[in-house]
């Protein structure tokens, strides 16, 4: 058995479900959060911590659906854009204190590049975080951080 994975973008949904359908040696369900398209309306810091918490209920029913199913371990999460950012919230929302996830792996992340992955991955919260940083991604600077451009400062984030 596998772990489930969960995808956090706002396009290319089918081609990650493919992808991952395609490359792992086993089967393993793909939650794919939909937070619509990126217009003014998703700008707000206030929207960011709405959609962080219909996040984090569609997670917590994702999972009850991968343990009904004899999935018990925690899932894996890819982050990009603004998935990232809500992704974060979700973390420091106590209501969502009791899920966990196994790596985390960040590509055109737009979070700041001192967030403190460590005290997650003290807290028991994640296993590991892996960002992927590419130096070409035009919209990085309109983030909230450029986290996806020069990585994350904590070393227990690992850089590629």
């Amino acid at each position: 058995m596998g772990s489930a994975r969960i995808a956090l973008a706002r396009c290319r949904e089918d081609r990650i479900r493919w992808r991952c359908a395609t490359k792992l040696k086993y089967s393993a369900p793909v939650l794919i959060f939909k937070y619509g398209l990126i217009r003014f309306s998703v700008l707000p810091r206030w929207q960011h911590r709405t959609l962080a918490r219909q996040l984090g209920t569609t997670i917590r029913t994702g999972i009850a659906h991968a343990r009904a199913s004899r999935i018990p371990e925690p899932p894996d999460v890819v982050i990009h854009s603004l998935g990232s950012q809500l992704f974060v919230q979700l973390l420091a929302l106590p209501e969502f204190d009791d899920l966990q996830f196994d790596r985390v792996i960040a590509a055109g992340s737009v979070g700041r590049p001192d967030y403190i992955w460590s005290q997650r991955i003290e807290q028991g919260r994640i296993e590991a975080v892996f960002n992927h940083c590419g130096g070409s991604d035009w919209a990085v600077p309109f983030g909230t951080g450029p986290g996806a451009r020069h990585g994350f400062s904590d070393a227990a984030a690992i850089k590629s």
